[in-house]
């Protein structure tokens, strides 16, 4: 049996790509190493397991300290301990989820070259900013010398990887995926409907979202309520504006939902809207809320934000960023016309299981693997 070497930093708090694995390991011999603290940014840092241990029993993992850099540019690089796990583990595949610029992604290519010289090394993309300029772009350059495979989530990932001179024949879009055991379909209607519900579900940042669902629902009739799930800092910013707008009586804030009742809010809900803005040094990549509510049947709104729209697909439910007024008229619209509201929540199921599920995402993989070797 072929053996795959995974390399996934946050693996510890991700059970969802643990089961992915666990089912390629049906196929292949597959060891996955991870990181045993993390701190890559504010809001994703972990110390300790976080997922299930008797689901990490199932997969053959090892986790390692990262060499501890005082530039945030390097502080994911592995140990030598792990580098030696890699090294006696042998693999066919090295598969590391990281950038095409990332200096982790240059660690094990190098590892690779000295080591293990019949190792391929696939790595996977979300970036779809412009990382070509010091010093990403001397990582970026070795590593696109030096890849066999790069696998992008989003088309606009891939124009980033080609900047570095990527080989086209060497690069393959696969969308990222979401489980969708806990999001099972129910039915959705608007018809005989005095009162509509909007969802929005993320971190409440006042530099980035939520205000232009506040603003368009104060432009919306009274017979609106908006859901709010959040887990984040400037709460007090948006109770305020709350009260300025004259809505509180129509907006409801809910703390920190477990994902696995989350579906229970789709259900619930007539719409899920998510107004990204493209900032400085951000741009949509893609959500796994998405699809998730697609799956429920929910219609969803957003903005046109990068790579969001490619992932909703359908443009007359894009909204213009920024733009608070063409939200509340793309809501008017959606709620408008049961028929039309029908359809649309409909039409979704075939699409999100075909594109974004588990079973979608661990085939191609599996395919990709096959090619590769």
């Amino acid at each position: 049996m072929k053996k795959i070497l995974v390399i996934y930093h946050p693996l510890l708090i991700d059970d969802m790509f643990i089961k992915e694995y666990i089912e390629i390991s049906k196929s292949f011999k597959v060891k996955v190493i991870c990181a045993n603290k993390l701190n890559m940014w504010k809001w994703f840092s972990f110390n300790g397991i976080r997922v299930e241990k008797s689901l990490l029993k199932q997969l053959d993992f090892g986790n390692y300290e990262m060499i501890n850099y005082s530039l945030p540019f390097l502080r994911n690089l592995f140990e030598k301990k792990a580098l030696d796990s890699i090294i006696e583990f042998n693999p066919d595949i090295i598969h590391i989820y990281s950038e095409l610029f990332s200096p982790s992604l240059s660690q094990v290519i190098h590892l690779r070259n000295k080591h293990l010289k019949w190792t391929k090394i696939i790595n996977y993309s979300w970036e779809n900013l412009d990382f070509n300029k010091f010093p990403y772009s001397l990582f970026g350059k070795y590593n696109a010398k030096n890849i066999d495979k790069v696998l992008c989530a989003n088309d606009e990932a891939i124009l980033e990887v080609q900047k570095f001179w990527v080989n086209e024949n060497k690069i393959q879009k696969i969308y990222w995926w979401t489980d969708l055991v806990n999001f099972p379909y129910t039915a959705h209607t608007i018809a005989n409907r005095n009162i509509f519900s909007l969802l929005f579900i993320w971190r409440l940042l006042k530099d980035k979202w939520l205000q232009d669902i506040l603003f368009a629902l104060k432009e919306l009739w009274r017979n609106f309520k908006l859901q709010i799930i959040w887990d984040w800092s400037d709460k007090q910013f948006f109770f305020d504006l709350v009260d300025e707008l004259w809505i509180p009586d129509q907006v409801i804030f809910l703390w920190k939902i477990a994902h696995d009742k989350i579906n229970e809010y789709f259900n619930d809900s007539d719409i899920f809207i998510l107004p990204s803005r493209t900032k400085k040094g951000w741009k949509e990549q893609f959500w796994r809320v998405i699809p998730e509510a697609m799956a429920c049947w929910v219609p969803v709104i957003w903005s046109s934000s990068w790579a969001i729209p490619e992932v909703i697909w359908d443009a007359w439910l894009i909204f213009e960023e920024w733009n608070s007024n063409n939200l509340a008229l793309k809501i008017r619209n959606m709620l408008s016309n049961s028929e039309e509201y029908a359809e649309f929540s409909a039409k979704w199921i075939k699409r999100v299981k075909g594109k974004f599920s588990t079973e979608v995402f661990v085939q191609n993989l599996i395919k990709v693997y096959s090619s590769v070797i």
